[in-house]
């Protein structure tokens, strides 16, 4: 019998939203988070990835070190670019709004304009961005 074996870091610091809630007054770390985030968002982008549902509960947290580190994590709505900025989103997802409300950019909650950029991404991490820095 053959067998697939999935091996995963864990993240003992929760997501991004609990941490944050357990560690409301740390300025410093939110300021590394954000940093992590933002390199995160262009590692992916460099590789074409849109990873389209940025918001801090895909957002877990390895706090074994001195400085928490971020992960990004469920892909589910990522896409792939076949073009450096653009994702071509209703060849995979017709009619339909992808993403978390609130931290969806206004060009996906209008639905019009399917063929959306790697901004979206930067969109909802700045929303994150705030949300962390402003105890939401």
């Amino acid at each position: 019998p053959s067998c697939i074996w999935l091996f995963l870091e864990f993240c003992d610091g929760g997501t991004l939203g609990d941490y944050v809630f357990r560690n409301p007054q740390n300025v410093d770390t939110k300021r590394q988070l954000a940093v992590q985030l933002a390199d995160a968002v262009a590692f992916l982008h460099k590789q074409r990835i849109v990873h389209r549902d940025l918001k801090p509960q895909n957002l877990m947290i390895k706090d074994r070190t001195e400085f928490p580190i971020l992960k990004v994590v469920d892909f589910g709505l990522a896409t792939v670019c076949t073009h450096l900025d653009r994702a071509r989103v209703h060849d995979y997802f017709t009619g339909s709004v992808i993403g978390t409300p609130f931290f969806v950019a206004p060009e996906v909650q209008s639905g019009h304009d399917h063929n959306w950029t790697t901004a979206v991404d930067v969109f909802s991490m700045g929303l994150v961005i705030w949300a962390m820095f402003d105890n939401l």
